[in-house]
């Protein structure tokens, strides 16, 4: 890292990889992390106020005077229960918005951070908490005015070096073209269900762009074809909901359009059979685009969105790419991608107007789902370093669901879970500042079990999408509507996108 000067720039080094992906069904999960040794440019220019301050220190440390230019904050011991840290002390009133750390041990399990007042009844308050720092962490604190900053450290599982850190105010941007896209599960009872239902409708004031997804597939005809369960006989009563739900916003509606052919073995098992697909896709072809540009033009969408998972010989690709090109030329494209594989040229990625990256399922050391560091810094890192898709194009995902701590494939804890409407009211388990559900349910083979389930909460997505605003990427993307909390809930998750926003547009 640089030293830190007036006008710097925050360097962020992406992590290596550590374990394959592993693939189960159609998801993707496992302890996945990137081998990019390049760097990644946040766009941080303002000074790191910490050079103007004065430290004292909590706890068994080891420091070198201004640690947080040269690197090496150590305490020399775990911590359990207990407080280690530090105090930030300026000589006059400071006022930031924004944290960022760096941390080489990934030993925090609990901090929290406060700011000092002038309140005898409370004389520092709480500005942030959460379960880990990790490799980079960015920490939207809201706007505070204060002459100190205390960082606790309540607990460690390791022995905790901090390499960097600092705080800044950042400035307002112009968020004109931000996007916030979202995936929406239609089926017979999900949108009509939902006129008049101002916890739903009010998405709608962030959403930009809506994509309606496992709705269509490209049958062995080359034929459009609903999934069934009740979509095909009420697609049109639910779409006209959905209208009449967004009104007057300025919000593009999308569909999803799959591939994905099957082949069932000897076994009984059916499984995707890329070969298959890539056969269709070519010898079909112009079938196809019939049948696609048909849809788009019956009902007014306003794209079609891609989902292949995932195409891997050049063979795949070239077909994949040549169905992007044809579809191109009547209607936006855009797809669905991973954070580490997108084998397309410049021209094709060229005629797609935003890339949807689906930055969760994605464990680290400590099976947390979709942490910052693992999902935010190092994925689209990769997405820009090694994919080279541009950045104005990238659409970060953020998880409204979550998964369980032991890998199971069969648990899929939802946000809107944590949160019960009691007496008009909501109340939430997770609260403004937690991830994790204590205890799961979930049946596997037939039998109950339980586990630790992570999610990402409120604070999470607010820093997710100050980091999207910082990284100068398109915009973020929501997986998906069904799985957060009412929009009425203060610390619903798409309400924490819209408050981030809405304090950082200019």
């Amino acid at each position: 890292m640089s030293s830190m000067k007036t006008k710097r720039t925050l360097k962020v080094i992406l992590i290596s990889i550590l374990a394959l992906a592993v693939v189960c069904g159609a998801s993707v999960y496992g302890i996945l992390r990137f081998a990019v040794p390049k760097s990644f440019m946040l766009s941080v220019t303002e000074k790191n106020l910490l050079e103007e301050a004065k430290f004292s220190y909590e706890g068994n440390y080891k420091a070198p005077n201004d640690w947080f230019k040269k690197r090496g904050l150590y305490w020399q011991k775990t911590i359990k229960n207990n407080t280690a840290g530090f105090e930030a002390v300026w000589d006059k009133e400071v006022v930031f918005n924004t944290v960022y750390f760096e941390e080489d041990t990934d030993g925090v399990v609990l901090f929290r951070m406060y700011a000092k007042t002038n309140s005898a009844d409370e004389p520092w308050k709480l500005i942030y908490e959460q379960d880990r720092i990790g490799a980079q962490d960015i920490c939207y604190t809201e706007t505070v005015a204060t002459t100190a900053l205390r960082v606790e450290i309540l607990e460690t599982n390791s022995v905790v070096k901090l390499d960097m850190m600092a705080v800044y105010n950042l400035p307002k941007k112009d968020t004109t073209g931000f996007k916030v896209s979202q995936y929406l599960r239609m089926d017979n009872t999900d949108i009509i269900d939902k006129l008049g239902d101002s916890g739903f409708s009010g998405y709608y004031d962030v959403v930009t762009d809506v994509i309606i997804f496992e709705m269509l597939y490209v049958d062995e005809s080359g034929d459009l074809r609903p999934y069934g369960g009740g979509i095909e006989e009420n697609f049109d009563a639910n779409f006209a909901a959905l209208k009449t739900i967004i009104g007057v916003r300025n919000v593009r509606i999308w569909a999803t359009v799959m591939f994905d052919q099957y082949t069932t073995g000897a076994d009984g098992v059916r499984a995707k059979d890329l070969d298959k697909t890539t056969a269709l896709l070519n010898s079909k072809r112009d079938h196809i685009n019939a049948s696609i540009k048909a849809f788009v033009d019956k009902y007014g969408f306003y794209g079609i969105d891609y989902d292949w998972e995932y195409p891997q010989k050049k063979a795949h690709w070239k077909a994949y790419e040549q169905i992007i090109s044809d579809t191109a030329k009547y209607t936006k494209v855009s797809v669905a991608i991973s954070p580490w594989h997108f084998d397309a040229s410049k021209e094709t990625i060229a005629k797609i107007e935003h890339f949807n990256v689906m930055c969760y399922d994605l464990f680290d050391s400590r099976m947390h789902h979709s942490t910052t560091a693992e999902a935010a810094f190092a994925a689209i890192g990769n997405v820009v370093n090694k994919l080279k898709i541009p950045r104005e194009k990238i659409l970060f995902g953020i998880p409204t669901y979550g998964r369980a701590t032991n890998g199971s494939a069969n648990s899929w804890p939802f946000y809107g879970e944590t949160v019960q409407e009691i007496d008009g009211e909501f109340v939430g388990s997770l609260g403004k500042w937690s991830n994790k559900i204590q205890t799961f349910t979930y049946k596997e083979g037939g039998m109950e079990k339980s586990c630790a389930g992570y999610l990402n909460g409120y604070a999470i997505v607010r820093d997710k999408t100050l980091f999207a605003l910082y990284a100068d990427i398109g915009g973020v993307m929501i997986f998906r509507a069904k799985c957060d909390s009412s929009y009425d809930y203060e610390y619903s998750l798409h309400r924490a996108i819209k408050n981030t926003l809405d304090e950082f547009s200019k």
